[in-house]
């Protein structure tokens, strides 16, 4: 038997062990949208309540995780990449910039599943799970309105502005025009020139030539020259594929003397804007287009241009030699020959002119003498685009060059050319201009030709 007094003793011993033990006790979570978990006793909660706070109206102002701050500046930069919008406030941690497409004024974006808007926060870049954007100009373009609200894990921002605003641009000063089947041309714009028409058509014409006069400008390889209507020019971005009538645009490449011009089925577009300081001899220009024939210019450029009373010594210049040259499609001259005589034949439709190296050449001898053929009653009716000449109007062999126009579904049809034919009845001389690319392509879709390109320029009478 165990005495009273031990038992006693466990009892007492086992009462302080089990009051030592920790007790449980309620708590209340807060998960946050950040992922954080708040954790409070319910011991020390007295109550909960649940209100709606309708949040600050802002006027010209952004609001930062609860935080609200007054739009100081807001900038819009624009570059061949898109439109950046930059915010500020005044002090830290007060910075908001939106990267948009060129075309985002007058639109408005779902921020949570656009995938052409991005959005940083204090340089930090931040990706909205809910949101939207809105912004536009007002008629005069002066004024820029934005309403914006966003959310991502871990923090909101709203933004509410409609007032002035600064224009800046970000330009490289270069460009590139990859011709379809020949030369690329790229490097820096060292001249540009303007000319205004009356009607207040803007020309715009640049190239690698470091000149400050049209005529000049042919010491460089080529030139891309546009023009946009007086409703088109500073407005922005324009859609050439939405604005025909609206534009002109070539590209003159003169290493092979041709002229590219901008047709029905040239795509991309036109960016431009008077300097935001008012100097009428600033601008900025952004050109990515793509030609009918797959030629591709892009360019972009802010500063000073050269302002000009005519363009019209742009155009090419023919040789004053008479004689025929090859140049490959890297642009390098492949082969040279003086022409020193014309024979010509009429028969039927049309009239064959045979331009001899040496007055006693053979004729039949397509590899030593070119030949071009021209429906007469083309003779003396401006230049001819032998890639879109109707059927049955012209022919030229030379060598590599055996192209014609497509006079049946079964021909390969040119890729691009040009000719012109004019006679001066009164000192008999006739006058021949051929541009000729060595690149066509089969009834069948495939593509033949070296890329290379053959002018003849000949003044003279016939033997």
């Amino acid at each position: 038997m165990i005495p009273f007094k031990q038992i006693a003793t466990l009892a007492v011993a086992l009462l302080c062990a089990a009051s030592a033990q920790a007790q449980a006790y309620k708590v209340m979570q807060i998960h946050r949208t950040d992922g954080t978990v708040q954790t409070i006793p319910t011991a020390e909660i007295d109550s909960v309540t649940f209100a709606t706070v309708q949040p600050v109206e802002l006027f010209n102002q952004c609001e930062l995780g609860g935080n609200v701050w007054n739009i100081a500046s807001l900038t819009e930069v624009t570059s061949t990449q898109g439109l950046t919008i930059q915010i500020y406030g005044n002090g830290e941690g007060e910075a908001v910039s939106i990267d948009l497409p060129l075309n985002a004024m007058g639109r408005t974006y779902d921020l949570a599943t656009a995938d052409d808007v991005a959005l940083s926060v204090n340089g930090k870049a931040v990706t909205p799970t809910s949101g939207s954007l809105e912004i536009s100009k007002d008629r005069t373009g002066r004024n820029l309105i934005l309403v914006m609200t966003a959310k991502w894990q871990g923090g909101s921002l709203r933004a509410d502005y409609n007032g002035t605003y600064s224009k800046s641009f970000n330009a490289t000063g270069r460009f590139t025009a990859a011709i379809a089947g020949g030369a690329t041309y790229s490097g820096r714009m060292a001249t540009v020139l303007s000319m205004t028409e009356e009607s207040g058509t803007r020309h715009i014409a640049f190239g690698p030539a470091d000149t400050t006069t049209p005529s000049e400008m042919q010491n460089g390889d080529c030139v891309v020259w546009f023009n946009l209507s007086a409703l088109k020019w500073g407005t922005g971005t324009v859609d050439l594929a939405q604005s025909a009538g609206s534009y002109t645009l070539r590209l003159i490449d003169y290493r092979t003397q041709r002229t590219i011009e901008a047709g029905a089925g040239t795509t991309g577009t036109i960016t431009t804007y008077n300097d935001p300081m008012g100097n009428p001899n600033v601008c900025y220009v952004a050109i990515d287009v793509t030609l009918d024939d797959g030629t591709h210019i892009v360019a972009d450029y802010y500063g000073s241009v050269t302002t000009v009373q005519n363009l019209d010594d742009l155009y090419v210049k023919p040789s004053a030699e008479n004689g025929l040259t090859i140049i490959d499609a890297s642009g390098n001259v492949t082969s040279e020959a003086a022409l020193t005589a014309l024979k010509v034949e009429t028969s039927g439709q049309f009239t064959k002119f045979y331009l001899l190296k040496n007055k006693d050449d053979s004729t039949s001898d397509s590899f030593l003498t070119p030949m071009i053929k021209i429906q007469t009653a083309l003779i003396g009716t401006g230049e001819l685009d032998l890639a879109n000449a109707e059927a049955r109007t012209w022919e030229v062999k030379y060598q590599g060059f055996q192209l014609s126009s497509q006079d049946n579904d079964y021909m390969n049809k040119a890729s691009g050319g040009t000719l012109s034919v004019e006679y001066d009845e009164a000192t008999k001389q006739y006058s021949i201009r051929l541009s000729l690319l060595n690149l066509y392509e089969s009834p069948w879709g495939t593509s033949g030709g070296d890329g290379s390109t053959l002018t003849i320029n000949y003044d003279g009478p016939a033997l």
